[in-house]
């Protein structure tokens, strides 16, 4: 479900795309495994684990071993609302203070999760 949401996401990335996009879970920001982030081989932007990102006081986030400019995509928390469906709410590094969170609806449709929605959380 998550991976599908990801992608989602970055399917929907409007240009000017950042170089790269650092993937956080959670509350404290954990980062996922090497093999979750090995599904997004070969996207664009290139997906990394949050771990990689540092973010000096400038409030922007980069990449440690390049320097490269990108974006945190937290996924924060999931939640059930109905059997396959689920809210899940992310944070995106890239939007303002109070305006920074989307909350998306996802449902297995046959054997696929798909994004039916999203909005301002």
């Amino acid at each position: 479900m998550i991976e599908s949401l990801v992608r989602n996401i970055l399917a929907e990335m409007k240009p000017p795309l950042p170089p790269v996009c650092f993937l956080a879970f959670g509350d404290g920001g954990t980062p996922p495994s090497r093999a979750f982030i090995a599904r997004f081989r070969g996207t664009s932007p290139v997906m990394l684990s949050y771990q990689t990102a540092a973010a000096p006081p400038t409030g922007q986030f980069f990449e440690t071993s390049t320097g490269r400019p990108g974006l945190v995509v937290h996924v924060i928390r999931f939640e059930q609302t109905a059997p396959g469906t689920f809210d899940v709410l992310v944070r995106f590094s890239n939007r303002p203070p109070g305006h920074d969170h989307l909350l998306y609806r996802v449902a297995q449709v046959d054997d696929a999760w798909v994004v039916q929605s999203s909005h301002s959380a």
